[in-house]
Formats: C-alpha cells, structure tokens, sequence
C-alpha cells in the first residue's frame, strides 16, 4: 500500500500473511522444487538488472525462493472473506459502523501473527 495507496491495504495484509507461510513451509517442498523457484527468482532478478525502469528507483526488490512460493500459496477472495465477516457481524449484533476496512483488517491480521510488520 505504500505506492498504491490505502486500497492496497487488504493485499498487502494477505501478501505478508502468505509470504509468512511461505517462510514457515518452505523446507517442506522437495529439494528439485526449491531449485524451479530459487531459478525462476534469479530470472525474475536478471530481468529487473536489465530493465531497471519497471520499479521506482530505490524499490525494486531482490526476489528469492520464498518470494516465489508465497504467489503460489492460495489466498481468501478478500472480497468474499469482507462479506462473510459482515454478515457474521450483523448476525452477532456487532456494530462495524464507520470503521475503515484497512482497521478491521490490520486489527485482525495482528491478532493472527505474532508480528504482523516484520520489516
């Protein structure tokens, strides 16, 4: 969200709690399966290397194999889970009235991992 804005806020939540996952499952996968990802991430990097303009300078990350593995990771229609959360709170009497999606998000996200802002 710190170059797309506060709408970003809900992928940037599922983005940092799939990449979480990916840090925790990594060592799972088979060796010959790292490998695909950790070379498909030295691709992803060389091209950055050649066409530096895609990122803002000073933002283009390094990519490395866990970065690979968290975009594969499937994650909730944040839209659907928005309305599943709602309907469960209008059926529990909760009041979410001119709270800001990017609060009731966060609030949840930090209550889901131990340190939801690991940078």
């Amino acid at each position: 969200s710190r170059y797309a804005g506060p709408e970003a806020v809900d992928g940037d939540a599922a983005g940092r709690l799939r990449y979480a996952r990916a840090v925790e499952t990594y060592h799972r996968l088979a060796p010959d399966t790292r490998a695909v990802l950790e070379g498909f991430a030295a691709g992803v990097n060389r091209y950055l290397e050649l066409h530096p303009g895609v990122f803002p300078a000073g933002a283009a990350p390094e990519f490395d194999g866990y970065d690979v593995h968290a975009r594969s990771i499937q994650a909730a229609d944040v839209r659907g889970v928005r309305r599943f959360m709602e309907r469960l709170e209008r059926e529990r009497g909760e009041e979410t009235v001119g709270l800001s999606p990017a609060i009731t998000v966060w609030t949840r996200l930090a209550g889901a991992v131990e340190d939801p802002h690991p940078d």
